[in-house]
């Protein structure tokens, strides 16, 4: 079933030449738009109806995928920086280990301004993932290549120091 949210939406993206599909459920519609991050990959952002009112949830699923184990603490510390960073949106990172961007409208957004706010959203979404994106991929590989490069520099460390200073082994008598 195609909420009447779905529809709005769908009406102002037509309007904005703003290229989409629309998914029908069940239980829910929803728009589905892309595009691209500068450096980063491309994201399809989902503007998800459940029901006649204009509670529109705009989502963002697997901006990054699988986050290893190792590197879950950097990235929802990321995550933490850019929600408190951000207004009104949100990133997870949910129990699959993939980060999301979540965006939720009020219940009582009026017919006459559904289309026009998600469309504002899906822009600001826009300009925030390119300036940001960065975050979340420095946190996702900077980690390792640091340990790396830590014991790389001790062990150029420890070269010099035997260069400078030569282990000699004598020979003990014959």
């Amino acid at each position: 079933m195609i909420f009447n949210a779905t529809n709005l939406i769908s009406e102002t993206f037509d309007q904005r030449e703003v290229k989409y599909r629309i998914n029908e459920m069940e239980n829910a519609s929803d728009i589905e738009a892309g595009f691209k991050i500068k450096g980063g990959p491309v994201v399809s952002v989902r503007f998800i109806s459940t029901g006649q009112k204009n509670d529109v949830a705009v989502r963002v699923f697997g901006l990054i995928n699988e986050v290893p184990v190792e590197k879950r603490e950097a990235v929802l510390e990321a995550c933490n920086r850019l929600s408190r960073e951000i207004r009104f949106v949100k990133f997870c990172l949910d129990s699959n280990a993939d980060v999301n961007v979540e965006y939720d409208f009020l219940s009582n957004v009026s017919d006459e301004c559904i289309g026009e706010c998600c469309f504002e959203i899906f822009a600001r979404l826009m300009m925030i993932l390119d300036e940001k994106y960065h975050v979340l991929a420095e946190a996702l590989y900077n980690g390792a290549n640091d340990r790396k490069t830590e014991s790389m520099l001790e062990m150029m460390k420890m070269l010099q120091t035997i260069q400078k200073h030569p282990i000699t082994v004598t020979e003990e008598n014959e």
